[in-house]
């Protein structure tokens, strides 16, 4: 799922990986957690709720074609609520990446 994670918050992975080697695990482990919403909205519904979650970025279209179905609209609205809730901007800046 790491994989995928990347995709939307590139630079968020690149601060846990950081974070790790430099041995400040309690900040990487924030962070981590910090994701969880969002690698369940995407594990749950993927790939339609990655195509969602970069949607909301401006990266890709949302529709999906068959025998990938879209998501319902409160799917969607969950997968651009967990986005959210890691989109805030001094995120990575209180953890002192």
């Amino acid at each position: 799922m790491c994989a995928v994670i990347s995709n939307i918050a590139p630079d968020l992975c690149r601060t846990i990986f950081s974070q790790v080697r430099q041995g400040r695990l309690q900040s990487a482990r924030y962070l981590h957690r910090r994701l969880i919403p969002l690698i369940t909205c995407l594990s749950k519904d993927s790939p339609a709720a990655l195509k969602s979650a970069l949607s909301v970025l401006g990266l890709t279209s949302p529709a999906t074609r068959l025998p990938i179905v879209p998501l319902d609209a409160a799917v969607q609205r969950e997968v651009v609520r967990a986005f959210a809730a890691i989109a805030d901007e001094e995120l990575i800046d209180r953890v002192g990446a």
